[in-house]
Order: structure tokens, then sequence, then C-alpha cells
């Protein structure tokens, strides 16, 4: 199970490490960010029928999609930024590309090379400094086996104070 929960999570990951303000959108503290992921194609052939159903009792597989949910701290330094830059996951390498941002809007494609071949499109709204939203569509491979992910997140910022979170 453990190799398909990172192959359903991989634009997920990127998302989380990556939803950062950029050129002054948003404030510096803690942020909860919650990502949905939903899957169009997933290979179980090779998978154990248990984590098949895991994977299901996860809603990974089919239906609503994966919610991952998670706290990040946001610096003054990425607040500041007017650049946007996703971290790659352990095994993933993401660049964004053909970015474009207007006011509290941004938009561009993302390519990722590593054991995740793939190509997307992400586009952020920041309605207000507390708080984001958007929508990004990974197509590729993962270790030869095909990925398609529909992924939408939120942020709300929490407070200035990120206490142990990073």
């Amino acid at each position: 199970m453990r190799s398909g929960f990172a192959f359903v999570t991989a634009g997920a990951v990127v998302l989380l490490a990556a939803t950062t303000a950029w050129a002054g959108h948003g404030k510096v503290g803690l942020w909860n960010v919650s990502v949905t992921v939903k899957m169009s194609q997933f290979d179980t052939s090779k998978m154990n029928p248990r984590a098949v159903a895991q994977l299901k009792a996860m809603g990974m597989l089919g239906g609503k999609g994966m919610v991952v949910n998670d706290q990040r701290c946001m610096t003054a330094a990425e607040v500041a930024s007017s650049t946007f830059n996703p971290r790659a996951s352990h095994d993933n390498e993401c660049k964004p590309v053909n970015v474009k941002s207007d006011g509290g809007h941004m938009s561009g494609d993302v390519v990722c090379t590593g054991k995740m071949n793939a190509t997307g499109h992400m586009a952020f709204n920041f309605d207000r400094d507390t708080h984001y939203s958007g929508h990004m569509t990974m197509k590729g491979t993962r270790e030869g086996h095909p990925v398609d992910e529909d992924i939408t997140f939120e942020g709300n910022w929490v407070k200035a104070d990120c206490g142990g979170v990073k």
C-alpha cells in the first residue's frame, strides 16, 4: 500500500509544501491547508486486495477523493517573495513554468521529473490575505503507471505564531 499511497499523493505533497504566498499575498504565520486529490486512473491489478480495500476506505479510489489536512508556517520571506517555487518530494522534482500573476490570482504549469514524469496546470486565488483556494491537474506516469489527478486545495490563516510548525 505504501507505494500506492505515494503514487496517489504525489501532487498533494507538492501542494502542501508549495502553497505559499507570492509578492505580499497572504499573512505571515500558521496556516491550515486542506488538499483533496481525485484520481481517474489507478492500476490496482498488482496490489493485494487488502491494500486496495484500504485505499478505497481512505477515499483514494473513486468517489469523493482523498483529503489531506496539514498545517504550514508561512515565513516573512515567503510572503515577500515574488516567485512561486514548489518544493519537490524526496523522489520528484517539480518546477513551475509559464507562471503568471495578476492581483490575487496566480496560474501556471508544473513539470515533474524523477519517479513521476508528469505535467500539470495550477491556479491560485488569494481572495483575502487570510484565505486562498486553488485547483491543479496532473497527468503523466509514476514508475510506469498512469497519473491522472484532479487536486483542489484551500488555505486558511490561523495565527501569527507558528509554534513548532515549519
